[in-house]
């Protein structure tokens, strides 16, 4: 079974995503990158474009316009300006 950690996707109007999750896949303001479980603390703002979202046995599209993500301890939230 993959490692999976917590992703947590919120905009003004509230929590869109509050899942367990493989990868996440985000448009980066300097380039894109990705997340995996285990991954450093982090910060880093958000370009926008595709969020990819990577589940056991499926994946899911989010379309960001800016915002910022943040990682720490097996936890991601990305809070999106929409």
């Amino acid at each position: 079974m993959a490692n999976m950690f917590r992703l947590e996707i919120v905009t003004p109007n509230g929590v869109m995503l509050d899942e367990q999750v493989v990868h996440v896949r985000c448009p980066g303001a300097a380039g894109d990158f990705g997340i995996l479980a285990g991954h450093a603390p982090m910060m880093a703002a958000l370009g926008s474009g595709r969020l990819g979202v990577d589940y056991t046995d499926r994946s899911e599209d989010f379309a960001v316009t800016g915002g910022y993500l943040e990682v720490h301890n097996d936890f991601a939230v990305v809070m999106a300006e929409s």
